[in-house]
């Protein structure tokens, strides 16, 4: 295990350096989220280390106030998120980098990296592939517009809806804030990705949503 995460972090870091090596150092104001725009080297790399069913990467850019970075996976229950499936919080003082989410449906496996000039952390989980029934349906939301940064508020990235029923209702990735909604349309579980930024330490980190 240890020498295939070895691998997606080698790769994984040479998609941070073809991203920075195709863009002059500019400086950083406007703190921003969005989904990346592979070159062609870049795109053929995440197909290299490419093992889950879904896979988005984001850039991202900061500025100095930036101390630390969470993500969670979330599990909807009672229409709260419960964040027992995982968390990744690290220290976090660049003003831009990268981040890969790779995930399976039902969330039954997942690997987390983001990586920067000078940080880099990685999260991995993975158990047996549920034995979900034939009727049993997924339907994912991504965050694929721009999104503004506010430091101290998540943002969620992914959102999986799972239902048995005979339909699926779309949803967008803004219900996250508004969680009662997918109980509405029908959808049995959910799953979330969220990131969040901070200008506080790792040990002083609040979730909003425990």
């Amino acid at each position: 295990m240890k020498r295939v995460l070895s691998v997606f972090m080698l790769a994984f870091s040479l998609l941070i350096f073809t991203s920075c090596k195709a863009k002059n150092p500019v400086e950083v104001k406007e703190k921003y989220i969005q989904k990346a725009e592979l070159t062609k080297l870049e795109d053929d790399i995440v197909k290299l280390v490419g093992d889950y069913e879904n896979q988005i990467i984001y850039d991202f850019n900061l500025d100095e106030k930036v101390q630390s970075i969470q993500i969670s996976i979330y599990e909807l229950k009672d229409n709260k998120w419960d964040s027992n499936i995982g968390r990744l919080s690290q220290e976090f003082t660049d003003i831009k980098g990268r981040l890969s989410l790779n995930f399976n449906n039902f969330f039954y496996g997942y690997r987390i990296a983001f990586q920067s000039e000078n940080s880099n952390a990685s999260t991995k989980f993975s158990t047996e592939k549920p034995a979900e029934p034939s009727t049993m349906g997924q339907l994912s939301s991504f965050l694929d517009s721009k999104s503004e940064i506010t430091y101290e508020k998540e943002i969620p990235l992914v959102v999986q809806g799972v239902t048995s029923g005979n339909t699926m209702t779309a949803h967008t990735v803004d219900y996250f804030y508004t969680p009662e909604k997918y109980k509405e349309l029908g959808y049995d579980r959910v799953y979330a990705v969220t990131v969040l930024f901070s200008e506080k330490q790792v040990s002083e980190l609040n979730v909003i949503k425990e």
